[in-house]
């Protein structure tokens, strides 16, 4: 079945679904994946990832990609932080509907990364949160917290 018209059977009235709270606190790691389960499809309904950058000179660049199966990063969707995470320093990152633009930061830390009106993610396809520059991504301590609305694919 092709991705949209998985979404549009969930679409149909009285399917059912429930919520799952997915988190990854696994240190020395600043790459990480959720991975839909094939025979599932899921409505993401936000991102929070927390990042304690080591003393390694470089700035971090948060991003938050869709993968397809094969992985591929899906290029119609990507988000980015404005400006980069500096060394030994910890930030917050929140990704959601209803962020404007390209997104905001404020003072103290907190990146807020817009989602696309509807973001869902088919069986086989990944959620990849990461540090794209890649300072030092087996030292950098990335924590994932994630809310997704599961279906039956």
């Amino acid at each position: 079945m092709a991705v949209s018209e998985q979404i549009l059977a969930v679409l149909s009235p009285h399917r059912p679904s429930r919520l799952k709270f997915l988190t990854d606190s696994a240190l020395n790691d600043s790459n990480k994946s959720f991975t839909a389960p094939l025979t599932k499809l899921w409505k993401v309904h936000w991102v929070r990832a927390q990042l304690i950058a080591t003393a390694t000179v470089g700035g971090r660049e948060i991003r938050i990609k869709l993968m397809d199966a094969s992985p591929t990063p899906v290029v119609t969707w990507e988000a980015i932080t404005i400006s980069p995470q500096t060394a030994s320093t910890t930030e917050n990152y929140y990704g959601a509907l209803g962020v404007a633009g390209q997104g905001t930061e404020t003072p103290g830390g907190r990146h807020y990364m817009p989602f696309p009106s509807e973001l869902w993610v088919p069986g086989g396809w990944a959620i990849q949160i990461l540090d794209n520059a890649g300072i030092d991504f087996t030292a950098d301590d990335l924590t994932i917290q994630m809310m997704v609305q599961e279906f039956d694919a």
